[in-house]
């Protein structure tokens, strides 16, 4: 199957600059920004003091600045709420204006055109004006100018938005829109699992939570992955019931896949195994591509 290009329309990105914008998110995320390199780009969760999370972030360090790409994130929201911590640093916050995204999505594929694609998870390679992350198996997320997207797109098999959030979620990548802000702690959405924690880097809001989460192993929730026959409108944060009728779980995101819904949700452990239903369908349990602690 020849690689796939699916424009990304929700994706809101941010402009970090100024010479103190790396203690700044180094102290503001749960990843290790002061040590990031120009050829990763990893996710990073930004945690009220409760370690629940408010946005989850992609960490691109460009060589002028950092940019901050949130899949169903509002820039304008994200750079207010951002901007109220940044106090007296020098650190310039604004909405990436003109920066645009998409989605490759493959079987197989190590090149786009001749250009070698990353290979391992979060590397990243910079082509043609574009910078390229490896986001999942055969998934690969694309940033730069709508004219640099399009020249990459020229040989390529087009996609849809839709199709390019039915493969992040098979590549268990969680959509933390407003309307989930606050409601999950980080490992509940699978961050550690995801390489958007580090264990080892000190203070940030709600570190203390999430470490205690780690160290004792007390999450009762997790994200998984399920498949539903039949096209659901479920918004986020919808609930999941047993066959009992009782709450099992919380919608997190859900994207149609020809015939049926690719959806992510938040489960309560206990209820593994169980019947599992999403507005009146049955839901099937899928593998991630990860494994959970």
């Amino acid at each position: 199957m020849s690689l796939m290009f699916c424009p990304m329309t929700d994706v809101a990105s941010i402009a970090v600059e100024g010479r103190d914008a790396a203690a700044f998110l180094h102290a503001q995320l749960s990843q290790d920004v002061a040590e990031l390199a120009v050829d990763r780009a990893p996710l990073a969760g930004w945690h009220d003091p409760r370690g629940r999370v408010r946005a989850l972030f992609r960490v691109l360090r460009r060589p002028e600045r950092f940019v901050l790409a949130a899949p169903g994130g509002s820039p304008d929201a994200l750079t207010r709420d951002l901007g109220r911590f940044v106090l007296r640093a020098e650190v310039r916050l604004a909405a990436a204006d003109g920066l645009a995204a998409a989605a490759l999505v493959g079987g197989g594929e190590t090149h786009a055109g001749a250009a070698p694609l990353p290979e391992t998870r979060d590397a990243l390679v910079a082509m043609d004006g574009l910078a390229v992350v490896n986001a999942g198996p055969d998934l690969w997320h694309a940033f730069g100018s709508a004219a640099a997207l399009e020249a990459l797109a020229a040989d390529l098999r087009r996609g849809t938005p839709e199709e390019a959030a039915a493969a992040a979620i098979r590549a268990g990548l969680p959509t933390i829109g407003p309307e989930l802000a606050g409601r999950f702690v980080a490992q509940m959405l699978n961050l550690d699992a995801l390489g958007a924690i580090s264990f080892t880097k000190g203070c940030y809001p709600g570190q203390e939570i999430i470490a205690r989460a780690h160290h004792l192993g007390s999450v009762k929730r997790r994200m998984r992955r399920f498949t539903a026959d039949r096209p659901l409108e479920a918004a986020p944060g919808a609930e999941l019931v047993g066959d009992d009728g009782a709450a099992a779980g919380e919608l997190v995101t859900a994207a149609r896949a020809g015939e049926r819904t690719e959806l992510l949700a938040v489960v309560a452990n206990d209820a593994r195994g169980r019947p599992l239903f999403l507005d009146g369908a049955p839901l099937t349990e899928q593998p991630l591509p990860y494994p959970l602690p």
